[in-house]
């Protein structure tokens, strides 16, 4: 459905994604063999839908910043400030959004780990 999974160690690297289309899992303080078999774990539950990247990473990571861009845009979160859709920026609305909800999401990370 062209969401893609990420799994973290630490709050700080949250990205909150406006588009909707990065699912993340966060396990604070794993290691990395317990991150990974974590991924993988989130993988398998995925039962066939979660793709791996292919030989080219790069171009598919691209891929993927350039359809979260372009759901942005249609959601009138951004808009592209060339004609070449090479270069985009958030909308007013898309900035607000983008901070008050970047800020919610680690408020909330804060708490749960001080509880």
């Amino acid at each position: 459905d062209g969401r893609y999974l990420v799994t973290i160690d630490n709050f700080l690297a949250t990205d909150y994604d406006l588009a909707g289309i990065r699912e993340e899992a966060l396990y604070q303080g794993a290691g990395l063999h317990d991150l990974l078999d974590r991924h993988r774990q989130r993988v398998g539950a995925a039962q066939g839908l979660a793709l791996p990247f292919s030989k080219d990473p790069t171009a598919d990571y691209r891929d993927v910043m350039a359809r979260r861009v372009e759901v942005l845009a249609q959601r009138g979160y951004a808009y592209f400030a060339d004609r070449e859709r090479g270069v985009w920026r958030y909308t007013n609305e898309g900035a607000v959004r983008l901070s008050l909800g970047m800020h919610w999401t680690l408020l909330r990370r804060i708490a749960r780990r001080a509880s």
